[in-house]
This record gives structure tokens, sequence and C-alpha cells, in this order.
């Protein structure tokens, strides 16, 4: 299995999960460090969908590499800090540019609306969220997840892990080695 793992390097939680994962041998793992090559901030414009269909009209950057990448992976796993209920900045930008893998049309997916795919099919989308100050913010991060992978055709009630802190206060990142397993049935 062809897995990414984005995460980044400037957290020090999501760099200890990023090397619990990466050193295991349960997928062949992409990595994409969001603080090494920050993409340029998706600017809305809709170009990838009328203009230049399935390609984003900005330069070349990490976020087409990332979604260019995604479409050849199974799976994609999402390392974060929990940020008022949703992905830390640096990961959000990364998501943003996942615009030319939709199409502009309309689909009903339990009872929200979402694009339709423009391929048919999508990696599997995992996450593992840390760093919630409450469990409001966990609750919120969890539907954020929820409403992702709606998007993508894939089972609510799964695919989202988010981690406390153990008792010496760090993020316990083996707890995400076996839930992945578990998740992409490894």
């Amino acid at each position: 299995m062809k897995a990414i793992l984005l995460y980044d390097s400037a957290d020090p939680d999501g760099r200890a999960v990023w090397q619990a994962l990466s050193a295991t041998r349960l997928a062949e793992w992409i990595s994409v460090d969001a603080s090494a090559a920050a993409p340029e901030p998706c600017v809305g414009c809709f170009g990838c969908w009328v203009r230049t269909p399935g390609t984003c009209v900005l330069p070349r950057d990490a976020g087409v590499d990332y979604y260019e990448a995604m479409r050849r992976s199974d799976c994609v796993v999402t390392l974060t800090r929990i940020t008022w209920g949703g992905y830390a900045t640096a990961i959000k930008a990364y998501t943003d540019r996942m615009l030319p893998l939709l199409l502009p049309d309309f689909r009903i997916v339990n009872g929200e609306m979402h694009h339709k795919l423009r391929y048919g099919t999508m990696p599997t989308f995992l996450s593992v969220g840390f760093g919630a100050r409450s469990a409001a913010e966990e609750s919120t991060f969890r539907r954020y997840v929820e409403a992702q992978r709606d998007q993508s055709g894939l089972p609510r009630g799964s695919g989202c892990l988010v981690l406390g802190p153990g008792p010496d206060g760090s993020i316990p990142a083996v707890e995400a080695i076996r839930w992945f397993e578990t998740e992409a049935a490894v």
C-alpha cells in the first residue's frame, strides 16, 4: 500500500507521531512536511474547474505535487495539531489545494451537500489529531474529519484518532501505529 503522511515538522508532537508511523513497514510511505515546502494558498478562483479542469492554475508548487501524489496513493494520513476544531494552518494549506480533484457538481452524502469526485475514487483519508483544548474542540475535529471522509465517499465512524497527552505530557505516538493497522487493515 502506498500512503502519504502529511505532517508538520515544526510541531514536536506531530514530528513524534510521524517518526513512529514512518518507522514502520505498514506502508510505502511518502512523507510530506508542511513546514518544509508550504504551498501557495488556494485563491478560490475555480480555474481548476473551468480554465484548466483537474489542474491548479497556480504555478507548480508543493500543493500540485501533493494532489498528484494523492492520485497515486491508496491512503492519506494527516497528522495535525487540532486548531479551533480543524487542521493546523500549515496542514490546511495542503488540504485546500485538493480542489482540482473535485467537480463543481454536487451530490448529497449523509444529508449534506458535497462535490462529486473528478476521478471517481479518492484515497482513504485518515486523520490523527492532538492537542485539543476541550471536548468541544475534539468533537468539532471529529465532525470535520467525517465531512472530509464523506466528500471522498468513505464511511463515517472511522478514520479519526484523537490523541491526548500521556502521563508524562507527551503524545503517545505508539497508539497511532495500532490505530493505523486497524483503519488501513494492514
